[in-house]
C-alpha cells in the first residue's frame, strides 16, 4: 500500500482499531503491520510504530486493480494470510457474518465521518497440508493525520491520565447546573404562573407564588455564593487552568491562530485542530462572555429583590438600575438573559459530546472524576509535553 505525506510536518497516527472477529485489537494491528523488511511506506511505518516490526514472509503490494495487498505471516503449519486495503474491495473478496457486518458497517461509517482513512483487514489460515481457509473480515484500522509539533507522540499507543479539574471546580460545575435549573423553573413561573395561580377552593388563600419566589431567592443567593467561591479560585488557585489568566487566552499570534483554527474545526471546514489540555481559546472566550452575562443577571436579580426594602441605603443602592431604567426593562433583561444562558447550555452540551466522540479524551467524564486521557508524548498548546518519551 503506497501513501505519500503532503508535508514533513504531518505524520500518520492510528486513531482506532476495530476488531469484528476473533482477534484482539492488538492482534489485528499486528496483522495489518505485516510488511516486507526495509519498507519506507508511511502507512507501514505508522502501523509498525504501534505493533512493532512484523516482517511478512511473502508480500504482494497493492495495485490499482485489486486495491488491497496480501501478506503471509509465519512459515509452515499455522501460517496466516493477511489481506488489507480498501474496505469495499476487501468485503468483495472476504466473508463476514451478517450480524457482525452490521456492527462493522456502523463503526466504519462513524470513523469515515470523522475523516479517518480506513484500512480493512481480512485473515485466512493455512493448515498443515498447505490448504488455506476462506478470508474472513476481522476488522479495520482507522488512521488520521497529526502535526508532530502539536501531537508530539512518537508513535506509541500509550495514554496518560492527567488530573485536570479540582474537586472544588467539579462541585461548582454541578451545583451551578442544579441552581440554574432551579432558578429557571421558578423564574419562569414568576414571569408566567401557568398553573396553581388561583385557589381551587372558595375561601382558600393560595401561596404557591410565595413558595416559588422563596425558592428562586434561595437559589439566587446560593448562586452568588458560588460566584464568590469561583472568584477565589481565580485569584488563589494553584492550578493554572483555574486562574484569572484563563479568561483571556491571547498571549501571542500563535494563540490567535489557534482560535481561528478551532473556529474552522467547529465549522467543519478543517478536519484537524490544535490540541489544548484544558479549554481552547474559543471555549475560554465563550466562558468569559457567559461570566459577564451571569454578573449582569445577578445585578438585575438583586436590583429587583431590593425593591422590597428601600428604607435601607444599601438596598436602595443595589436597586439603582431599577430607578434608572424602570421595573419593566430590568425584568425584561433578567428574563432574556435566562434564555441566553440556556442557549449556551444547549450549545455547550452539544460541543462537549462532539468533542468527547471525536477526540476520545474523556472530557465529559472529567467533570466527574477530574481527569482526561492524553496520548503519551502529545504537546498541547497550553501545557508541556505529556509523559516522558
Amino acid at each position: 500500500m503506497t501513501t505519500s505525506l503532503s508535508s514533513r510536518q504531518r505524520e500518520i497516527r492510528i486513531a482506532q482499531v476495530y476488531s469484528a472477529g476473533k482477534y484482539t485489537p492488538e492482534e489485528l494491528l499486528e496483522f495489518a503491520a505485516a510488511a516486507p523488511a526495509g519498507t519506507n511506506d508511511p502507512v507501514e511505518l505508522a502501523l509498525q510504530r504501534e505493533a512493532g516490526p512484523i516482517v511478512a514472509s511473502e508480500y504482494v503490494p497493492v495495485n490499482p486493480s485489486a486495491k488491497y495487498s496480501l501478506a503471509s505471516i509465519g512459515n509452515g503449519v499455522g501460517r496466516q494470510l493477511v489481506m488489507r486495503g480498501d474496505t469495499h474491495a476487501v468485503l468483495e473478496k472476504a466473508s463476514m457474518e451478517r450480524t457482525k457486518k452490521r456492527d462493522f458497517v456502523d463503526n466504519f461509517e462513524a470513523a469515515r465521518i470523522l475523516g479517518h482513512r480506513i484500512l480493512t483487514v481480512a485473515v485466512a489460515d493455512v493448515d498443515a497440508i498447505g490448504q488455506k481457509t476462506q478470508y474472513y473480515v476481522e476488522g479495520f484500522i482507522a488512521m488520521g493525520i497529526d502535526k508532530p509539533e502539536e501531537h508530539g507522540h512518537v508513535g506509541n499507543n500509550q495514554w496518560v491520565r492527567v488530573h485536570l479539574w479540582s474537586k472544588a471546580l467539579r462541585f461548582q460545575h454541578w451545583a451551578n447546573v442544579f441552581l440554574i435549573i432551579m432558578m429557571s423553573l421558578t423564574g419562569y413561573y414568576i414571569m408566567d404562573p401557568f398553573f396553581g395561580a388561583q385557589p381551587t377552593n372558595p375561601g382558600e388563600v393560595g401561596y404557591l407564588m410565595g413558595y416559588m419566589r422563596f425558592a428562586h431567592f434561595l437559589a439566587g443567593f446560593a448562586w452568588i455564593a458560588m460566584g464568590i467561591w469561583r472568584l477565589s479560585l481565580w485569584l488563589f488557585s494553584a492550578q493554572r487552568q483555574l486562574r484569572w489568566r484563563s479568561l483571556w487566552p491571547f498571549d501571542s499570534m500563535r494563540d490567535v491562530n489557534g482560535l481561528w483554527d478551532t473556529i474552522l474545526y467547529y465549522l467543519f471546514v478543517k478536519k484537524d485542530h490544535p490540541t489544548y489540555l484544558a479549554h481552547n481559546p474559543l471555549q475560554q472566550l465563550a466562558y468569559t462572555a457567559i461570566y459577564g452575562l451571569c454578573i449582569i443577571q445577578l445585578i438585575t436579580g438583586l436590583a429587583l429583590f431590593g425593591l422590597a426594602e428601600q428604607s435601607s441605603w444599601i438596598w436602595a443602592a443595589i436597586s439603582a438600575p431599577v430607578h434608572w431604567f424602570g421595573v419593566p426593562f430590568v425584568r425584561l433583561v433578567h428574563a432574556a438573559l435566562m434564555f441566553i444562558l440556556w442557549t449556551f447550555v444547549v450549545i455547550h452540551v452539544y460541543l462537549a459530546v462532539r468533542a468527547d466522540n471525536q477526540e476520545t479524551l474523556g472530557g465529559i467524564s472529567s467533570m466527574i472524576n477530574g481527569g482526561v486521557w492524553i496520548r503519551k508524548g502529545t504537546i498541547p498548546r497550553d501545557a508541556h509535553r505529556i509523559g516522558n518519551v
